[in-house]
């Protein structure tokens, strides 16, 4: 028997790369839409330091700042996830 709780869509966390236009916009609008709390990277996104939610985004999902190019970039989210003890959910 299986005693694992399957994770409802408040509770997953997923990062999209690319979320300011295209296939990256829609898919953040899709998951959030789903009740997934999406946090979306763009190189022109500004930095909110409020805190993280538990539940889904008012605003659908939170942009922050990275650029996949830059490996400071990505190191600066990765700690930032880190610190903010936010688990992404796997796909």
């Amino acid at each position: 028997m299986n005693n694992h709780k399957k994770k409802q869509p408040k509770d997953r966390v997923i990062l999209i790369t690319g979320a300011s236009s295209g296939v990256g916009t829609a898919c953040a609008h899709y998951f959030s839409e789903k009740h997934y709390r999406v946090y979306g990277t763009s190189r022109q996104a500004k930095f909110e330091t409020a805190e993280l939610s538990d539940e889904p985004f008012p605003s659908g999902f939170k942009m922050i700042p990275m650029d996949v190019c830059d490996q400071e970039s990505v190191e600066m989210i990765g700690n930032w996830f880190l610190k903010s003890r936010v688990v992404l959910s796997p796909f």
